[in-house]
């Protein structure tokens, strides 16, 4: 099974329910945004996307809920095509980094409670290591004075419910260790900033379950991160994104999810405004129409800052409703 066509072969049968079609989008600068679909391919649940470049390849490696492994696809000049995959029970969130120039992915499992790591050597991404990270659901990298630091961002486990903390691990020697804790989430992002270093984790739930509407901003001091505020949001902060505009500023977009229990998802996701002047300030300087929100990514292009959401559903339509991408001004 390859992806020969838009959507993937179904050979001959109906497609189940578990599959998804992915898109591949072109953005421009042509005198305003220009986004423009270039391609389809066929998923299971995807649930994140990494983009890896290496000797002068590029790659795309999909999460997929539904799926027992993590699709590697490869630039060929004109599209992305299926070039390996790597095992994986209920992929969650991943992420790309590097250790000593080699490309490395991080893949949250939900069926083996943990995250799996994998190395690019040889056209190939090879298993590196796997790490208990019970309730992991979102991962991301960052490297502190030289050492890279792994956020396993966890909602909820068997054993802890919704009690259950995210996990930072540090890298020595080549292995991932335990380190310390932080408050449980469903996303991170981080960012340096002014030679400052932050990390804000989103909170999805309270201990009792119920949804939350404060979630934590740390920074980096003394070896680990310390927590400076939390900020309010609307209820169901699902991810968030930390990002530099063009302005010079520094930002915090958080998404907010709603309440999928109660099938609510029409809320207000915060864009707040971070100064250091020497103290933190942090400001509310724009709430952003969302429905379902469960993630953003900021991007520059033309000299301007662009804000996307990744929207899931809403009450009428259900999955049918579109991402929106706002300019930062």
């Amino acid at each position: 099974e390859t992806l020969k066509t838009a959507a993937g072969p179904t050979k001959g049968e109906a497609a189940p329910s578990t599959e998804t079609t992915s898109s591949i989008w072109r953005i421009e600068d042509d005198d305003g945004l220009l986004v423009e679909e270039v391609q389809t391919f066929r998923s299971f649940g995807a649930h994140g996307v990494a983009h890896i470049t290496s000797e002068g390849s590029h790659y795309l490696a999909v999460s997929m809920y539904y799926a027992d492994f993590v699709a590697i696809l490869k630039w060929d000049g004109s599209r992305f095509e299926e070039h390996q995959r790597l095992p994986c029970e209920g992929g969650g969130g991943i992420c790309a980094f590097v250790v000593d120039g080699q490309q490395r992915l991080a893949v949250a499992e939900f069926g083996k409670k943990g995250v799996s790591l994998f190395g690019l050597e040889q056209d190939k991404f090879h298993h590196l290591q796997y790490l208990q990270a019970d309730g992991c659901c979102h991962v991301s990298t960052t490297c502190l004075n030289k050492r890279t630091y792994l956020i396993a961002a966890a909602n909820w486990s068997s054993t802890t419910k919704w009690r259950t903390a995210s996990t930072v691990f540090s890298l020595t020697r080549d292995v991932f260790a335990p380190s310390f804790d932080l408050s449980s989430g469903e996303g991170s992002s981080t960012l340096t900033y002014q030679g400052r270093h932050f990390c804000f984790v989103a909170k999805h739930k309270n201990p009792d379950g119920s949804c939350c509407r404060r979630s934590p901003l740390y920074e980096w001091r003394r070896g680990k991160y310390q927590l400076v505020q939390e900020l309010d949001h609307d209820d169901g902060a699902h991810g968030a994104c930390l990002f530099e505009a063009t302005n010079s500023k520094l930002y915090l977009a958080i998404a907010c999810c709603g309440d999928r229990e109660k099938k609510s998802y029409s809320r207000n996701s915060p864009v707040y405004e971070i100064s250091l002047d020497p103290e933190i300030v942090v400001r509310r300087k724009k709430s952003l129409p969302t429905t379902g929100a469960v993630a953003f990514v900021a991007f520059d292009l033309g000299g301007r800052t662009y804000l996307a959401v990744a929207n899931e559903q809403d009450e009428q339509r259900g999955g049918n409703v579109e991402s929106v991408v706002w300019a930062v001004t």
